[in-house]
């Protein structure tokens, strides 16, 4: 069964509503490892080299996921944008 066409308005639509369900845990990750930084700053536990460079590699990781998403963001945007005024 095919799904049926949309426009392209309707897919950046879905693409955004998309953008902003990533985004929530995201946002939660990011959180959850800053929190867990900063208890281990305040316990005091000294931490190797290895887990240092690990939590700074999922610290890039979901930078870089959330530049993915901010940059995707507003060309989404302009295309909704456009096709209002098109069919204007």
């Amino acid at each position: 069964m095919s799904k049926p066409q949309i426009t392209i308005a309707e897919f950046a639509a879905e693409e955004r509503k998309f953008l902003h369900d990533l985004a929530n845990p995201l946002a939660v990750a990011t959180g959850m490892l800053e929190a867990y930084r900063d208890e281990l700053v305040r316990s005091e536990i000294e931490l190797n080299e290895s887990l240092v460079r690990k939590l700074g590699k999922i610290e890039t990781a979901l930078d870089r996921i959330g530049d993915i998403l901010k940059q995707h963001r507003p060309r989404l945007i302009e295309i909704q944008e456009a096709d209002l005024k098109q069919q204007q």
